[in-house]
């Protein structure tokens, strides 16, 4: 039985006896050959995976001596025979057998996916024991000291699922009002990754929650430096409003109430409210998981809907506004969850991909599609580095796909690479989907330098100010779906609070 460890240094045993996997760039193979699990893996994938442009003249030779020495340490005191092996040669490429259960980055993978389906479903420890599962597999850097562009990826990728693993798990401590384990879970993650506004807005919240006012601000300080000095650009959305609030010593931002009063029969399913739980998520955006509390913006996601099936539409879309006015919570809880929905009585079903661009938006895109089509990221990232207009064939026909992208402003904020913006940008457009974008208004001109989405840039969609009736829906329509009583003209003080003059 062998097993292979990834998370960590690499490591490799077969029947509780570890793999010599000898020099540098044959463990490069043996690791992109795990990944790649029980697939054929060309000969020139692995030239560009272990190598990349650069390969030595010999290269195939050295790779046919690096399968026969891997074969070899598999056999242990055995003769290597292919035949025998987990390891074969299939046509011009090489398969390594592997239980999916035996690669520690396999069951990361799986208690991630666990843990988002039971947070969506409310069962919010199960999902923080899939969290603490999967995370407690991580011994270190992805693929330590492992060379080539392959296990770069790959390092890139994992460690996005672990940061968002980090945050959402943190989000749902903080709904269950403990803090205190979010102020000490993240202090380390945040100081390693400085720049990451969604990481840092969360330990700003759990920090004031404890009582540490000033180090919350503290926080926020210090990231406005950094964004100033490294990116000339201000903090975005979600750390804004929460160093608003605690400045204000916002009361909304107080930790989650415990018990609330409910007037629900006792054979009703439990709720949001009888858990304790509120349906508003105070200063994150909306998502999937929590879409059914999103309203004030049924008009808005029709528009953006119907803007999608335009047969006039020519490229991506776009949704453009001004930083806190809820581009983020449109896309993910109001287009998203419609796109689910969608019976259009047509033998293709629909589906969508939603992600960020971070700091290496090509291997984000990479790495979404792979989801889609069920191809190895690096195959994709190969393309797009190659030609991004050859992505037009990646997608079969066989599903209509949406591919939405928030914060699309990260394009120029985390991403400091020209040439890796103009293929994201050139891969988008030329993907066989419909493809919608998120940006802040700021970042207007930015996007106004590709050509390619001029057209988008024109007929954006635009999230303005919600109107008194919008905002009296999402006020109470989701107290009302929770079993939650307001208080008696609680909705017109707010709505007066906010200078929303009710509609003729």
């Amino acid at each position: 039985m062998l097993l292979v460890k990834l998370l960590g240094a690499l490591h490799a045993e077969i029947d509780g006896r570890e793999l010599e996997l000898g020099p540098p760039k044959q463990r490069a193979l043996f690791a992109q050959l795990a990944v790649r699990r029980n697939q054929v893996v060309s000969r020139t994938e692995l030239v560009d995976g272990v190598w990349g442009e650069e390969p030595p003249d010999s290269v195939r030779g050295i790779i046919h001596t690096y399968v026969s020495k891997l074969r070899q340490t598999l056999a242990g005191d055995r003769k290597a025979r292919s035949r025998d092996s987990v390891l074969t040669s299939v046509g011009s490429g090489y398969r390594l057998a592997l239980e999916p259960e035996h690669l520690d980055v396999w069951r990361f993978e799986h208690a991630f996916q666990q843990a988002g389906q039971a947070r969506a479903a409310n069962e919010v420890e199960r999902a923080i024991a899939q969290w603490d599962e999967g995370l407690r597999l991580w011994q270190g850097e992805p693929l330590a000291g492992v060379p080539g562009p392959f296990a770069e990826s790959e390092r890139q990728h994992l460690e996005e699922l672990r940061l968002a693993a980090i945050e959402d798990r943190a989000e749902t401590l903080l709904s269950l009002g403990r803090e205190s384990e979010v102020v000490v879970d993240l202090r380390t993650t945040v100081e390693d990754n400085p720049l990451r506004e969604r990481l840092r807005a969360l330990h700003m919240i759990a920090l004031y929650r404890g009582g540490r006012q000033a180090e919350a601000l503290e926080h926020h300080d210090r990231l406005r430096r950094l964004l100033a000095a490294e990116l000339g650009v201000d903090p975005g959305t979600e750390v804004q409003a929460v160093y608003q609030q605690i400045l204000a010593n916002d009361p909304v931002l107080g930790r989650p109430t415990p018990r609330v009063t409910v007037t629900l029969p006792k054979e009703e399913p439990p709720t949001p409210a009888r858990e304790g739980r509120s349906p508003y998520p105070g200063l994150l955006a909306f998502s999937v998981g929590n879409a059914q509390y999103f309203f004030g913006r049924e008009q808005l996601t029709a528009t953006l809907v119907d803007r999608l099936g335009d047969p006039r539409r020519d490229g991506p879309v776009a949704v453009v506004g001004a930083s806190g006015s809820g581009k983020s919570s449109l896309l993910r809880a109001g287009l998203v969850p419609t796109v689910e929905g969608m019976d259009l009585a047509t033998p293709r079903r629909w589906s969508w991909l939603l992600f960020t661009p971070g700091n290496k938006p090509v291997e984000a895109l990479a790495s979404s599609l792979a989801q889609a089509t069920g191809r190895p990221p690096s195959e994709l990232l190969a393309i797009m580095q190659d030609d991004p207009g050859e992505l037009a064939g990646v997608l079969d026909g066989s599903e209509r796909l949406v591919v939405v992208i928030d914060q699309f402003e990260e394009l120029f904020t985390q991403c400091e690479d020209e040439a890796q913006r103009r293929i994201f940008v050139a891969a988008l457009t030329a993907l066989n989907a419909a493809v919608v974008y998120g940006v802040r208004a700021d970042f207007y001109g930015h996007c106004a330098r590709f050509p390619e989405l001029l057209a988008s840039l024109e007929r954006a969609v635009v999230v303005g100010p919600m109107t008194a009736s919008a905002l009296r829906e999402a006020i109470e329509r989701p107290a009302a779906l929770a079993g939650l009583e307001l208080e008696p003209g609680l909705s017109d003080v707010l709505l007066r609070d906010l200078g929303a003059e009710e509609d003729p």
